[in-house]
């Protein structure tokens, strides 16, 4: 028996169940209107605060700030592709995290780098490492079979 307090009125109550959130009926129904309805929100899922949490982080890319670092940093790799090494301008640039955000990267300028589609595409959520060498396996084998 272990006590735990109610997601929804923060009252302590007893259970054996590990998955239990809630002291009674009433306040689970309650949890469950308020996420519907978005009234007093209050979720009864832990993913649901992670997931706002982690995707709502997408945001902060798209402020006037952000895009002037992104252009400054497209500069500062002078319009270059940072894993290729080829021509960017406004419209082909991308911009991709070398630590990618599913292995809790960040949005901040640091880990942010302008890219091409292909290389951008072909990464997506690996560590730049593990990209390099998933690629230079593929070309490896693309050779073996070409001779």
């Amino acid at each position: 028996m272990t006590i735990k307090v109610c997601e929804q009125c923060g009252q302590e109550f007893r259970t054996q169940a590990t998955w239990k959130h809630f002291c009674s009926l009433a306040c689970f129904q309650k949890a469950l209107r308020w996420r519907k309805t978005g009234v007093g929100l209050r979720t009864c899922n832990p993913w649901a605060e992670w997931r706002q949490w982690r995707y709502g982080r997408r945001g902060e890319l798209n402020t006037l700030k952000a895009r002037e670092e992104f252009r400054a940093k497209c500069k500062e790799y002078d319009w270059k592709c940072a894993y290729c090494g080829c021509e960017l301008d406004e419209t082909t640039v991308q911009r991709d995290h070398v630590i990618p955000l599913a292995f809790c990267g960040s949005n901040d300028i640091s880990n942010i780098v302008p890219t091409c589609r292909d290389c951008n595409c072909s990464k997506s959520y690996k560590s730049v490492w593990q990209w390099q060498r998933d690629r230079k396996r593929k070309q490896s084998t693309q050779q073996g079979r070409l001779k």
